[in-house]
């Protein structure tokens, strides 16, 4: 999908995805220089809204845990 990319995958509970996605939303770096970061969760939990100033732009990003409920690599194939 256009603007999003996968920042990482593992396999642990909801609690540990719940752990990885507040991480991810302190640590993850935009590749600009950043002067301020704003973190927002939204309700449920699933999900942070990061705003990240730097000295000449700003970035926004919203990070999403995601389970993975099918795959078609896993069908075996005929």
């Amino acid at each position: 999908m256009p603007g999003m990319e996968t920042i990482a995958e593992f396999d642990g509970s909801r609690e540990d995805a719940g752990r990885r996605l507040a991480e991810t939303a302190r640590s993850y770096k935009s590749g600009r220089r950043e002067r301020h970061r704003r973190i927002y969760r939204y309700l449920g939990g699933d999900a942070y809204y990061v705003y990240v100033q730097g000295a000449v732009f700003t970035h926004e990003m919203v990070l999403r845990a995601a389970e993975l409920v099918w795959n078609s690599d896993s069908e075996p194939r005929q």
